[in-house]
């Protein structure tokens, strides 16, 4: 079994393109005058899960996942990246909804 992993390792090695960045930055669609934030894209590994039977039995095959380690991150142009799902502290008010 470890040998065949060893193999599977060292078979594909695969080489930069012309030593492109594996992460562009998209720019997102924005009426002009209007911040311009750019999108860069997740970071997701792949694993492969083995196949496995659980306690009571029942056969799982194996197959390709994705992890994602970090989502999708924006980026505005000057450099600065803005804070996204937070909520601000001029909306958080005395606590209570009225």
């Amino acid at each position: 079994m470890r040998d065949a992993l060893q193999q599977a390792r060292s078979a594909h090695q695969p080489e930069p393109a012309n030593d492109a960045p594996l992460h562009r930055p998209l720019r997102s669609a924005a009426p002009p005058g209007a911040p311009r934030p750019m999108l860069s894209p997740p970071d997701v590994r792949m694993a492969y899960l083995y196949e496995w039977i659980d306690e009571e039995r029942n056969k799982h095959f194996g197959g390709w996942v994705a992890i994602p380690l970090a989502g999708f991150d924006w980026v505005m142009d000057d450099g600065s990246s803005p804070p996204v799902g937070t909520a601000s502290t001029e909306s958080a008010g005395s606590g209570s909804p009225r």
